[in-house]
């Protein structure tokens, strides 16, 4: 069997090159021309441009040409006489890849013993069922929507195929609909990552945390009265980091890892990723900053993975300047609350003053002046704490970065479901995972772990096959990757 399939893909293999060669011949000569023997002041970019036209074009034409002989072939082959019927014949498929739009014509099989059906030419090419898109332009798609928006992307996302010379007269009929990118995003069974590891040399470890709210899109099902109100999801967002370096007039993370999820149990899914990258046996110190809301003070504990692990809570002064800001307008009051806080550290001069304007506001307004009061008070000694703490809070601009950029600045709602799996990629991607990698890897393998070290493409393997010739296919194909 194996002389049988080898022999075949040789017969194949020489008739492509014919057909290929002679072409490609005729290219070289005209851009040869172009280029050298032509006088006209913009024969650089004419030449170049049609040069890559060509080859594109003659790229799509020889996959056309690749599957038809690989069909006729087999369809004339004896093993094919011996095991399979033909069910039908001339049956197109039209495909998306990066080299253009191309529709080419095969052969549906049926066993002659157990009744199975297949696609000769898309079982060797690996070609997915009912997919109008190869995997580099999903990918391709996935990877610019994650960077930026899928209405952008369903715009541009075909330039990767689109010679310049098509560009320069597109009309802007050349689109991908994003709806059909999102489901790309949702068919993908995504693999989580495996992160290097991440040294902490000082022996201090420093995370924030914060939380944003994303409005959740409201079903069908939903009675008038919940869809007129707004709903929304808690995505939650740490910064976990082993210091600062001063870059130029501005300030650097070093040994960063970002974690997001709207998971309602956060700490525990962060704690078991972070472990992982992390030697807590060897931190002395963590630090937490945070405004001190309950849900982040709730599982600080978490963190306290070894007994040397000591916690130190701060509470950055962003969220007590703006509670201050929020109890009066006096300018010159403010200054003296900052200075009994941060300088004096005197909380009880802290309370009277706050009592005195409690009591000077009308009664509307007291409760809302209570409360202010009282978060300064309950977390005083994390306040505290972030005046001696080595490093300062920037996790207010983070959580603006990391989701409200890609997830508040528009006006769009997600599902609860979809929205998870949009935060892990960012994620994703804020760690330096290169997407695209990752969904070339992983589109079609549930138990894939992705290592970032990793670079070896393995996206043409196939899986096995009852057609005995497939799994010579790959010896064939080879020659034109």
């Amino acid at each position: 069997m194996f002389s049988i399939a080898q022999n075949l893909l040789n017969i194949t293999k020489k008739l492509v090159f014919l057909n290929i060669n002679s072409k490609l011949e005729n290219i070289l000569d005209e851009f040869i021309d172009n280029s050298l023997f032509c006088f006209d002041e913009n024969k650089y970019v004419k030449s170049f441009l049609n040069f890559q036209h060509n080859i594109f074009r003659l790229l799509s034409e020889s996959i056309q040409h690749i599957a038809t002989t690989l069909d006729n072939q087999f369809k004339n082959s004896l093993d094919r006489v011996k095991n399979w019927n033909i069910n039908k014949s001339n049956v197109s498929r039209t495909i998306t890849t990066i080299f253009g739009t191309i529709t080419f014509y095969r052969t549906y099989y049926e066993s002659k013993t157990r009744k199975d059906k297949f696609f000769y030419v898309d079982k060797i090419l690996g070609l997915e069922a009912f997919k109008r898109y190869d995997p580099l332009i999903r990918g391709y798609s996935i990877d610019k929507t994650i960077k930026t928006n899928a209405n952008k992307v369903s715009t541009y996302s075909l330039d990767i195929n689109t010679p310049i010379l098509n560009l320069i007269n597109d009309s802007g009929g050349n689109k991908i609909p994003r709806q059909t990118i999102y489901r790309w995003i949702q068919e993908w069974k995504l693999s989580k990552p495996k992160y290097n590891t991440i040294d902490v040399p000082n022996r201090k470890l420093f995370v924030m945390g914060d939380e944003k709210w994303i409005h959740e899109q409201i079903h069908d099902d939903y009675l008038i009265e919940e869809k007129q109100k707004h709903h929304f999801i808690m995505s939650k967002c740490f910064v976990v980091f082993t210091g600062i370096k001063q870059k130029g007039k501005r300030k650097k993370l070093i040994g960063k890892h970002i974690f997001i999820t709207s998971n309602n149990s956060p700490w525990i899914e962060f704690m078991d990723e972070i472990s992982q990258i992390y030697d807590f046996e060897q931190i002395d110190e963590i630090n937490f900053l945070s405004d001190s809301g309950n849900w982040l003070l709730a599982g600080t504990d978490e963190l306290k993975l070894f007994p040397n692990n000591a916690l130190i809570i701060n509470t950055c002064e962003f969220h007590v300047k703006q509670k201050i800001n929020r109890m009066t307008t006096d300018k010159e009051l403010r200054k003296l609350f900052e200075k009994v806080i941060y300088e004096d550290c005197d909380k009880k001069k802290f309370g009277q003053l706050a009592n005195e304007l409690i009591e000077s506001k009308p009664d509307n307004r007291k409760e809302r002046l209570i409360d202010y009061k009282n978060y300064i008070t309950k977390h005083w000694k994390s306040i505290i704490n972030m005046k001696y703490c080595e490093v300062k809070s920037s996790m207010e601009s983070h959580i603006s970065h990391c989701i409200a950029e890609q997830f508040g600045s528009r006006p769009k709602a997600y599902s609860k479901e979809k929205v998870s799996k949009y935060l892990k990629l960012h994620e994703y991607f804020l760690n330096g995972i290169n997407i695209y990698d990752l969904y070339l890897k992983t589109y079609n393998n549930e138990d894939y772990v992705y290592n970032e070290k990793e670079l070896n493409f393995n996206i043409f393997e196939q899986s096995s096959s009852n057609v005995p010739i497939i799994y010579n296919a790959k010896h064939f194909l080879s020659d034109f990757i």
